[in-house]
């Protein structure tokens, strides 16, 4: 009777094992997926669902790390208009490709609009800005109003970085400037800066 009742106490004890490792595992697996973000499948019906997403907390020394190291190439943005998120552009269809951040400034690259096939050249645009490490964000001097816009990180994963707010490449004349939002869905390249510096005409 004794050997019968610790075989019964093993097996329930191995079995109690089992389902903490599979609950455990199970746990692991989706906080190892359950954040990761594809920036190019982002639509416009799915930026909501995007920004829920973009939940955890950002490291502001962090943010200042990668920035310095790398450019920040766009690949996607949406602009808040009238309550709807709106594709803003078409990167590499419209001219800017992306920018660096180099002593308090923004130097944003992109092609001008061709005036015929053979006359858009490659500049690059510089805005005085600063950078606050407590709230990962990127603080721009507009050159066409008394105002400074605000761009937050709000998702660094990896070579992704988001960006909530406005960044000097959409610096208008217009004059909701003080409202306007926008999300940079953007890579990050530690071979752009040269290459974007090169490349300049």
């Amino acid at each position: 009777m004794k050997k019968f009742y610790y075989i019964a106490m093993f097996v329930a004890m191995f079995a109690m094992a089992c389902e903490n490792n599979e609950t455990k595992n199970d746990y692991q697996d989706s906080s190892v997926t359950g954040n990761e973000i594809n920036i190019e499948e982002v639509a416009c019906d799915n930026v909501d669902d995007l920004l829920v997403k973009c939940d955890d907390t950002i490291d502001g020394n962090e943010v200042q790390s990668v920035l310095k190291d790398n450019g920040v190439v766009f690949v996607q943005a949406f602009e808040l208009r009238d309550g709807k998120w709106c594709d803003n552009r078409a990167p590499g269809g419209f001219g800017v490709v992306g920018f660096v951040i180099k002593d308090d400034a923004c130097h944003i690259y992109g092609y001008t609009a061709p005036i015929d096939a053979d006359s858009s050249k490659f500049i690059c645009d510089t805005y005085d800005c600063s950078y606050d490490v407590s709230n990962a964000q990127i603080l721009t001097k507009s050159k066409h109003h008394d105002f400074e816009y605000s761009a937050k990180v709000i998702y660094l994963k990896d070579d992704t970085i988001i960006f909530d707010g406005v960044l000097g490449m959409d610096d208008y004349l217009n004059d909701n400037y003080a409202e306007r939002r926008v999300v940079y869905l953007c890579k990050l390249d530690d071979e752009a800066p040269s290459k974007w510096s090169e490349s300049v005409d």
